[in-house]
């Protein structure tokens, strides 16, 4: 190794020194104070009933009723799987140093104003954070909660997980129905109309007479509806007629064996290079773009779906 490598090197480990030294001792933690505490005390994430996050350029809302819902900048399902992580974050929110700092709103720590606010509700009781720019090691963010006058650092990993955008937290998935409650399944391709039923026996196409297939490739062809996500919306409820969906291409119908029966319908339109397929279904009031990949999975006959008995075992002697 060359000598101006090495003095490099010893530079860059000298910077590092240099940054842990004004965090640690610069800004030394409290005496007597618990380690890391939650920075809103004991919340359980089924208790949390709003959240909003708000930015200079949106601010979205969420709120729970029967399940998590946006009711700002749209109205929408809210994917749960997102909001469940969010919840889980903010019940268990910490600070890895807080810091007495006058001087917070100073423009490095990007909290006059605040990249990010996060407020939620906890049975009736308000809870608020702000989120500024990353520290000098980007390993975390400055934070601060207005009504205390610490400077915070929180792991950059914890507010990742809470600043998410629109798209992030809508729910994208075009079938809701569990595998198990699907009763019946209707594809109607640009030459032929399936229908399969489900009863006691299993899986069959309704035909005269019906024709009994195997359960393995009727469900793997379920799950693959049940896998697909949208890759983005168009944010238009109406349909123009160049995006194929007045007269689609391909129409799908699941029905489900509630009481009484619900219905999900996925329309397929044109497809665009470098987009995706134009596609409306009852999950979502906006047209959106599925992957292509789609296409191969609906089946253009039935063939290698139908059920072949097991051959007779030999009697034995024979």
């Amino acid at each position: 190794m060359s000598a101006k490598r090495l003095w490099t090197y010893l530079g860059f480990l000298g910077l590092v020194a240099a940054v842990w030294a004004v965090v640690y001792f610069l800004f030394p933690a409290r005496e007597g104070e618990e380690k890391n505490p939650p920075l809103f005390g004991r919340v359980e994430e089924n208790q949390i009933q709003t959240i909003v996050l708000e930015r200079s350029t949106e601010t979205l809302d969420l709120k729970k009723n029967k399940e998590w819902e946006i009711t700002r900048p749209i109205q929408a399902r809210a994917d749960r799987w997102t909001v469940d992580s969010i919840l889980r974050t903010l019940s268990g929110l910490t600070a890895e140093r807080r810091y007495t700092e006058k001087n917070w709103q100073n423009q490095e720590f990007g909290l006059y104003p605040p990249r990010l606010k996060i407020r939620f509700e906890v049975q009736g009781k308000k809870h608020e954070l702000w989120v500024g720019n990353r520290n000098p090691t980007g390993t975390y963010y400055y934070a601060k909660i207005p009504s205390s006058p610490d400077l915070l650092l929180i792991y950059d990993y914890q507010i990742q997980d809470l600043d998410r955008s629109l798209f992030d937290i809508r729910d994208k998935r075009v079938f809701s129905f569990p595998l198990d409650r699907i009763q019946t399944v209707e594809v109607k391709t640009p030459t032929k109309t399936f229908v399969l039923e489900k009863d006691k026996e299993g899986w069959k196409a309704k035909a005269d007479p019906p024709l009994k297939l195997n359960t393995t490739p009727v469900e793997n062809f379920l799950n693959d509806l049940l896998d697909l996500k949208v890759q983005s919306f168009l944010g238009e409820e109406r349909e123009d007629p160049r995006w194929g969906l007045r007269e689609p291409s391909h129409v799908i119908r699941l029905v489900s064996s509630d009481q009484p029966p619900g219905e999900e319908r996925l329309h397929l339109g044109k497809e665009v290079s470098g987009k995706g397929i134009y596609a409306r279904s009852t999950l979502h009031k906006e047209v959106f773009f599925l992957h292509p990949n789609i296409l191969k999975k609906i089946p253009t006959d039935l063939e290698g779906w139908k059920y072949v008995p097991p051959p007779p075992a030999e009697k034995k002697g024979s």
